[in-house]
């Protein structure tokens, strides 16, 4: 059997055991005190100012397309989500009577250039007509001419025969009978001589009637010509503006891009000359766009600073967040509100689906502090706020 042990020995063994247990216990704390301590006053905090709203844009703006004419929806040919091209039809505005006219028009052109065609070429015979004419009247006048000059010589000489005889009949030396004779001859002559004059004249004047005819039907022809070719001018204005109207009733798109909004107008519904129809977001680089309070951004919001961006629609303690940089600061607010633009450097890196319009919120790094300025500041201004019922 063990000898028993006395009382005032188990006391003192178990003073003993509880003094270290409360030492260590009492180091620990202490160890956790200072490293709270240290951390409080040595370690970085960033500070972020967080927006009021934002959202990803495309740096291009978006192009609204509207209606330039009215008149009942005859096709739709894309929805939401679509991708299009540049000059991709989307809408089709009834124009029926436009149309019709169109082609009423261009039939009516078809006619015009036939009769312009044939009086153009009339135009070219009659001028061809008129040279040759002239060309003949020419010769026929030369001629004429020189059977006038010809006959006229003649009526000449049978007149000098005949003084000559009257003379050498005074003198004896001729007989009255070869005077007379050759007084005849000198008549007939004359007679032919002004036969010739009167057949010259009347050469003379029947080729400037018929080139004054002539000259009468190329002017005809001119004023056809000029009356077709204006009709031909205007009919083709009306073309042009009909196939102008046309093409305002087939709506394209001015950029390629993604269809963003769509109106909700239905086939047959009526639309007027600027109605919204459709959005497109055109192909450009994608920023966030934020908003925020003039007191957290002005002089603490600039150029260059890291910004973390999340998304409403995909949370980004499960998606995470877009790395972004802010690339320009409103220097003056609007509507209430700071504009600052971040650039994505890295968004074409994230599996997230990326669109425009899509909403979230911007955190912008503006300072590094220390765990105990954060909580003095934040003591501070729960001092600063107004208590309730207070003054």
């Amino acid at each position: 059997m063990p000898e028993p042990i006395p009382f005032e020995r188990t006391l003192r063994s178990l003073e003993g055991d509880g003094y270290g247990k409360t030492f260590a216990w009492t180091a620990v704390t202490l160890v956790l005190f200072a490293a709270f301590g240290s951390w409080l006053l040595l370690a970085r905090v960033p500070v972020y100012a967080a927006s009021v709203s934002a959202r990803l844009e495309v740096a291009d703006d978006a192009f609204r397309v509207e209606a330039a004419a009215a008149g009942a929806l005859r096709a739709v040919r894309v929805g939401v989500g679509d991708r299009v091209e540049a000059g991709q039809e989307l809408f089709e505005i009834a124009g029926e009577a436009e149309r019709r006219r169109l082609e009423e028009e261009k039939a009516r052109q078809h006619g015009l250039r036939e009769q312009l065609k044939e009086a153009r070429f009339e135009l070219v015979s009659r001028r061809r007509e008129l040279v040759d004419r002239r060309t003949a009247t020419a010769a026929e006048l030369a001629e004429e001419a020189a059977v006038v000059r010809s006959v006229r010589a003649a009526a000449d000489l049978a007149a000098d025969e005949a003084d000559r005889a009257e003379r050498l009949y005074q003198s004896g030396l001729v007989a009255l009978s070869e005077v007379e004779r050759l007084r005849s001859v000198a008549r007939q002559r004359r007679f032919q001589a002004e036969a010739a004059d009167r057949a010259a004249d009347k050469v003379g004047a029947e080729a400037a009637a018929a080139a004054g005819d002539l000259q009468a039907s190329l002017a005809q022809r001119r004023q056809q010509v000029a009356l077709l070719e204006g009709q031909l001018a205007a009919g083709g204005a009306a073309v042009d503006r009909l196939t102008e109207e046309l093409e305002r009733r087939s709506v394209r798109a001015p950029a390629s891009g993604v269809v963003a909004e769509l109106s909700t107008r239905r086939v047959g519904s009526q639309v007027e000359v600027g109605d919204n129809l459709i959005t497109i977001v055109p192909d450009a680089e994608l920023r966030a766009v934020a908003s925020f309070e003039p007191a957290v951004a002005l002089g603490r919001v600039r150029e260059g600073q890291r910004a973390e961006i999340r998304l409403d629609s995909f949370p980004w303690t499960e998606f995470g967040s877009l790395e972004g940089r802010v690339a320009r600061v409103s220097t003056e607010p609007r509507d209430g509100l700071v504009r600052v633009e971040l650039a994505l450097p890295e968004a074409t890196s994230t599996a997230l689906p990326l669109r425009h319009g899509l909403p979230g919120e911007v955190l912008v790094q503006v300072d590094e502090t220390t765990p105990l300025s954060l909580v003095l500041r934040s003591v501070g201004h729960r001092l600063d706020r107004p208590q309730a019922g207070g003054p």
